[in-house]
């Protein structure tokens, strides 16, 4: 079995695709010769310079079972995330989130007269416009400018410790599922996030270790963690919930027990 995750980025910006001018992205996808292919910011146009969503299944025929999740809908198109499949569906289901553009289904798809359930996911994105991952990739390179560090944290801090929230929440409720979940299951998708942050090993239902706790902390803080490994074993696991936790209080939990506060 073949399974193809991709985050399409709108077909690149809704280039159609015809014969004498193929779709690149359709192109790929169609070379990998996938038996199964789950797509976010999966979008098609009305218009005449807009790939349809005729183009896309005309060209991915060869996947007689399809369906498509909307997340944005606007009178010249839509987006969302979809998924290809050579084998039959025997259930669908969309989980719907409080966002506007993110979301997630579970496919239950019948391979070989065994049940595979799928879980297709698109979790909160930083919202990032062009200007700011400028600003992000200067201020990694130039780390001691601390003149644009207060437009940095106004700027980019804000998005992501929201996104970061939202993100939680999400990872929540795809853990619930997977943890309900007694068949074979894959999970897939773009979540947005690194593997060392809480979405990430919440969904993967890992015990993380305090040194990727911390990691996580950084990542989507400004705050930077110095320890001693004389009086911390970092190399500990630990499952600590941090939805909807102060960072104070996820601090508490992670160095409980090790005598430091």
């Amino acid at each position: 079995l073949t399974l193809l995750t991709y985050n399409v980025h709108n077909f690149d910006n809704y280039t159609p695709h015809t014969d004498d001018s193929p779709n690149s992205i359709i192109s790929y996808i169609q070379n990998t010769k996938a038996d199964i292919i789950c797509m976010q910011e999966f979008s098609f146009g009305n218009s005449k310079n807009q790939i349809s969503l005729d183009q896309i299944n005309s060209a991915l025929s060869e996947y007689p079972y399809k369906h498509f999740t909307p997340g944005n809908k606007t009178p010249y198109s839509q987006s969302g995330i979809a998924c290809y499949s050579k084998y039959p569906f025997q259930e669908i289901t969309d989980i719907k989130y409080d966002s506007s553009y993110n979301g997630s289904c579970i496919y239950k798809i019948k391979i070989n007269g065994r049940i595979l359930t799928l879980i297709n996911n698109h979790l909160e994105s930083n919202k990032f416009t062009s200007n700011d991952r400028e600003l992000y990739a200067y201020m990694m390179k130039h780390i001691d400018d601390t003149e644009l560090f207060p437009e940095f944290k106004d700027r980019l801090m804000t998005k992501m410790g929201a996104a970061f929230r939202k993100r939680a929440l999400q990872a929540d409720s795809i853990a619930r599922i997977i943890h309900k979940t007694d068949s074979n299951i894959i999970v897939c998708g773009d979540f947005n996030d690194t593997p060392v942050s809480f979405a990430y090993n919440h969904i993967a239902g890992k015990n993380i270790t305090l040194l990727k706790a911390f990691d996580a902390i950084e990542s989507q803080t400004q705050l930077s963690i110095t320890y001693s490994r004389t009086k911390i074993d970092v190399n500990r696991t630990l499952s600590v919930d941090f939805k909807k936790q102060k960072l104070s209080i996820v601090l508490d939990k992670l160095l409980a027990g090790t005598g430091v506060t």
